[in-house]
């Protein structure tokens, strides 16, 4: 195993849904009061070369289910099919947020609206969103507080034509009011207040500032360099400009969660033909000497088919090593990365450190990064989270006295070939650690 993470959320609750294994998860369709029916499919929709998506979001396939509505039938303008989750108790003073993906992709697009029903009461409209929107899966977010029974409403309304198909998935209530996106899916006399992107993750305490820290609110550092490409390169952006060009790119920068904040976006090309492979581009730091280095950063990565965003240390002309990798599929928020740069040498080497960003004519998302720190030390761990790579660490973990066996860190390098994976998950290299379970009974 590899990469553990303990999320300070529970295991899926009832008004969570995937509509994997082809099931509503206690969501119900509204009997009487709407005109058709919510169904689940997987694949493309019954009207996809027009309308609706290709893929489901959890898994980014063909084979995964999602909840859609099917305009290629007899249907009238304004008809409505509605969604209603479990009731709920009141919120608490700290509220709640409903998360959840849609995908609103055709010429006739309709509505895509989602209610607070109090118990007794009209349901309150919270998020709303028409027309038309780019073709990919998006994640929208509303924060709300009630001091009552509730339930949530998801309303879909026909437009003109048979082309608006829309689409939803992955489905999360969780604690903790969050604010409203996109932004402009506020609804007139809404309960919900427009408020900036708050990032979740790790708050980290103050520290000396070093000539490789860049938040690129004043340019993109002396520190580092870019790397470009004729068809791809990294590009400091403002979020508004970077938003209305492209909705999968983030409104607001990490630093201060501010729409006047920057941030270095991946962007490609678009005057000239995107080659039909894949393309880097690197931010790329100076030539450092210490070799018990930390690098920290923030990075965004969403949208279904958003690329791939990767950390290598590169020694002397040709050497280079690959220290952290993720990829897109993400929701619509910062994250927070930390990558141990420690040699496997005693002597410090010199060394630098390459962000780089990979894209192909076939994506579509955003890659950006920002607030980047370098630390003397290795990372700092927690029992949060562990990726084995630090050290002899193993984050807080301790074998169980009353277990039959232990589990060991291992190189996988070291490890037994054709037995045991010969790449770790975190680097995908065989220079990284993962725990094994010993395969002997230690009594």
């Amino acid at each position: 195993m590899d990469d553990v993470e303990r999320l300070a959320v529970s295991c899926k609750e009832p008004n969570n849904c995937d509509f994997e294994g082809d099931t509503f998860c206690g969501w119900e369709n509204v009997k009487n009061t709407d005109k058709f029916d919510w169904e689940i499919t997987s694949g493309p929709s019954s009207n996809a070369f027009l309308s609706g998506p290709l893929t489901d979001h959890t898994l980014g396939t063909d084979d995964g289910s999602y909840g859609y509505i099917d305009t290629n039938q007899q249907r009238k303008l304004n008809d409505t099919a509605v969604l209603i989750s479990h009731s709920m108790t009141d919120t608490g003073s700290s509220g709640m947020c409903f998360e959840f993906f849609y995908h609103m992709f055709g010429d006739g697009i309709g509505t895509l609206t989602v209610y607070l029903q109090k118990e007794g009461f009209q349901p309150i409209p919270m998020w709303t969103l028409s027309g038309q929107q780019q073709d990919d899966w998006f994640q929208g977010k509303v924060g709300f507080i009630v001091n009552s029974d509730h339930s949530i409403l998801i309303e879909a309304k026909i437009n003109q034509n048979d082309e608006g198909d829309i689409g939803i998935d992955d489905l999360s209530i969780t604690n903790g009011y969050c604010p409203t996106y996109p932004a402009y899916a506020v609804p007139p006399n809404s309960l919900t207040t427009v408020q900036p992107v708050v990032t979740t993750g790790v708050t980290t305490p103050p520290r000396p500032v070093t000539a490789y820290d860049c938040d690129f609110e004043s340019d993109t550092c002396s520190s580092w360099n870019i790397v470009s490409k004729p068809e791809l390169s990294w590009t400091r952006v403002q979020g508004p400009a970077a938003s209305q060009q492209d909705a999968h790119n983030p409104l607001f920068d990490h630093t201060g969660s501010q729409s006047n904040g920057y941030y270095l976006l991946l962007q490609p090309n678009t005057s000239i033909p995107f080659p039909n492979a894949n393309i880097s581009s690197q931010f790329r730091s100076t030539a450092m000497n210490n070799n018990r280095q930390c690098l920290e950063f923030w990075y965004f990565i969403y949208g279904s088919h958003a690329g791939t965003l990767s950390v290598e240390k590169l020694s002397g002309s040709s050497f280079s090593q690959l220290r952290w990798t993720t990829t897109g599929g993400k929701g619509y928020e910062w994250y927070h990365a930390q990558v141990n740069l420690q040699s496997s040498t005693s002597n410090p080497t010199q060394f630098t450190i390459a962000i780089e960003g990979t894209w192909s004519a076939n994506n579509r998302g955003s890659i950006a990064i920002d607030d980047i720190t370098l630390l003397n030390g290795t990372c700092r761990t927690t029992t949060d989270q562990c990726d084995f790579d630090s050290d002899d660490s193993i984050c807080g973990f301790q074998n169980d006295p009353a277990g039959q066996f232990n589990w060991i860190r291992g190189l996988a390098s070291a490890v037994q070939q054709g037995v045991n994976p010969n790449v770790d998950h975190t680097t995908q290299t065989d220079t990284g650690y993962y725990m094994l379970a010993e395969g002997k009974n230690r009594n």
